[in-house]
């Protein structure tokens, strides 16, 4: 991964609340992307998982230990989660309660839209 696509993964992951705004944080960050992940792909990966993940930027250390939970590092520095005890979520897993209470939640939406577009409708 180059500079330029280590820059655009990193901007990718500022969707993550209380992501360093600062030029040098994400300098730091973009180099540490640039260490450990072997293409351009794993990065925009990672940038997927890190946003389904953590509700608040957790750190380098954290970053690095999701792609070690997938992949090898380029540089071969493994790290573990401090934040995942027993490891990283799987994939399936993060997608399974990611989209469960979109799926709850549709229904009654439903029924409540329906609700109140007949209690707003005027008789002829």
């Amino acid at each position: 991964m180059n500079a330029e696509q280590a820059t655009m993964v990193v901007e990718s992951m500022a969707a993550i609340p209380f992501f360093p705004g600062e030029a040098a944080a994400r300098g730091l960050i973009s180099s540490e992307l640039q260490r450990i992940c072997g293409s351009v792909e794993q990065g925009a990966w990672l940038a997927r998982r890190m946003t389904q993940l953590y509700e608040r930027w957790p750190g380098l250390r954290e970053m690095r230990a999701v792609y070690c939970g997938k992949f090898r590092p380029c540089d071969g520095i493994e790290a573990d989660s401090t934040v995942y005890g027993d490891g990283i979520p799987s994939e399936r897993e993060s997608q399974s309660q990611i989209s469960a209470p979109q799926a709850d939640l549709q229904e009654p939406e439903g029924k409540l839209l329906a609700e109140v577009a007949q209690s707003c409708s005027m008789p002829k």
